[in-house]
C-alpha cells in the first residue's frame, strides 16, 4: 500500500509540476471534479505562515492521471489548496468532511478544493487502497 501511495503521490506531484510549466499535459486532459470524503488534519491559521488545509481522504477509485488514465488514488493525508470562496466556518481538526476536488491538469491551478461541508459527527470513513475500475477490453 505504501508503494502505491508513493507512486500516486509522485504522479500527482509530477502532474502539478507539468501543469505549472515543467512539462506538457495531455491535449485531452479535461477538468475533473471528484466528491471526496475525509477527516480534517490541519486548517489554515493566518497567524502561522505555512499552515494549510490538510485532509486524510478516502480512496478516489476513479482518479485520472495527467496522462488521462484511470489510476485511482489511495487514501493518504495531503495538503490541498483552497478556492477563494471556500468557507471553513465551524469546521475543526478531526471533523469528517465531504469536499469537491477539482483537477485541471492544464489549468493555472491544477488542483483545487472548491467546497467543503461538514459531515455528521460519527460518520464512518473508510481508508485504504484505491480500486480503479478494470480497463475496458
Amino acid at each position: 500500500m505504501q508503494r502505491l501511495a508513493s507512486v500516486l503521490l509522485v504522479t500527482f506531484a509530477l502532474g502539478t509540476a507539468a501543469a505549472c510549466g515543467g512539462g506538457s499535459p495531455s491535449a485531452d486532459s479535461p477538468k475533473q471534479v471528484y466528491t471526496v470524503r475525509g477527516m480534517i488534519r490541519d486548517l489554515p491559521n493566518p497567524d502561522l505562515p505555512g499552515s494549510g488545509f490538510s485532509v486524510q481522504h478516502e480512496p478516489i477509485d476513479d482518479f485520472i492521471s495527467l496522462q488521462g488514465e484511470v489510476v485511482g488514488m489511495s487514501s493518504m493525508t495531503m495538503p490541498f489548496p483552497l478556492g477563494k470562496k471556500v468557507n471553513l466556518e465551524g469546521i475543526a481538526i478531526g471533523d469528517p468532511v465531504e469536499f469537491k476536488l477539482q483537477i485541471e491538469w492544464d489549468g493555472n491551478k491544477p488542483v483545487l478544493v472548491t467546497s467543503v461541508k461538514e459531515l455528521p459527527p460519527g460518520t464512518e470513513l473508510e481508508f485504504g487502497e484505491a480500486q480503479p475500475p478494470a480497463p475496458a477490453e
